[in-house]
């Protein structure tokens, strides 16, 4: 009963819905016309000019809105500025584009919209983290886990956060609460390892990998660090084996530099 696009909801994808009520107006603007033409046929062609310019008019700026995921999700936010979920997904683009401070400002906005959002406490976290600022990412992720206790992610963002202000044990704890929560978590497998490597306990990190990748066989991080526990353990064959593994699994990851490295060195 309602053009508006605005009111449909949140989520700027159930435009789409529109199609369907538009069908008995779309009918009557047809049969209208027909009844036009029949009478004044340059007048209702006249018409039909007008409405193709007009649409034109609305439709081509639209279509510009969905250029990119961050211009269709500021546009839509604007749109619909108390939907939390728009916020927060607008905070997570400015994430994966490495542009911390917005993603913070965009999490601090959805936050305030639906403060019981446990994921969006977790983003907000590790938007904290890579700005090194730990301890405000540890009040964050405890949040998100208060919120919702089986929140593996979140537990192993905390244990990573842990470790960097230097409280190993609870880092240890963290993660083996995340591997609780969901047993074949190839970055908690592969996070405890690098704790065991850093403590000389190599067998104990090799097998962590080994359990990394045998829960994700393209985990490329899993195979670089295998690699290096076997060099650091002199078992260079079994290092280069490793370190080819993730050239292949992952030749445009941004760590590969070290595969080749330590490849070389094998």
């Amino acid at each position: 009963s309602d053009l508006n696009i605005n009111g449909v909801g949140e989520n700027v994808f159930t435009e789409r819905y529109l199609y369907l009520p538009s069908v008995g107006f779309v009918l009557v603007v047809a049969v209208a016309w027909e009844w036009l033409a029949a009478k004044q046929r340059e007048v209702a062609w006249a018409l039909v000019g007008i409405m193709v310019a007009a649409s034109a008019w609305i439709l081509l700026p639209r279509n510009l809105d969905w250029h990119d995921d961050v211009r269709l999700f500021t546009v839509s936010a604007a749109a619909s500025p108390k939907s939390g979920t728009l916020v927060g997904n607008l905070g997570w683009f400015h994430y994966q584009r490495g542009e911390y401070d917005a993603a913070i400002e965009k999490y601090f906005m959805a936050l305030k919209l639906q403060p019981e959002m446990a994921l969006f406490h977790n983003n907000l976290g590790n938007a904290y983290a890579q700005k090194h600022m730990y301890p405000e990412a540890v009040v964050e992720l405890r949040k998100a886990i208060q919120l919702k206790d089986s929140y593996a992610e979140a537990h192993m963002n905390l244990g990573l956060a842990l470790e960097a202000l230097g409280d190993i044990p609870g880092a240890v704890a963290e993660h083996k609460r995340a591997l609780e929560l969901k047993p074949n978590y190839a970055e908690a497998f592969t996070a405890l390892a690098l704790l065991r490597m850093k403590d000389k306990d190599y067998p104990a990190a090799i097998d962590l990998l080994q359990r990394a990748i045998a829960a994700n066989p393209r985990y490329t991080e899993a195979y670089i660090n295998l690699g290096v526990a076997y060099n650091d353990t002199n078992r260079y064959g079994e290092g280069s084996v490793a370190f080819r593994k993730a050239i292949e699994v992952g030749p445009n990851h941004p760590s590969m530099y070290v595969a080749h490295y330590n490849l070389g060195v094998s």
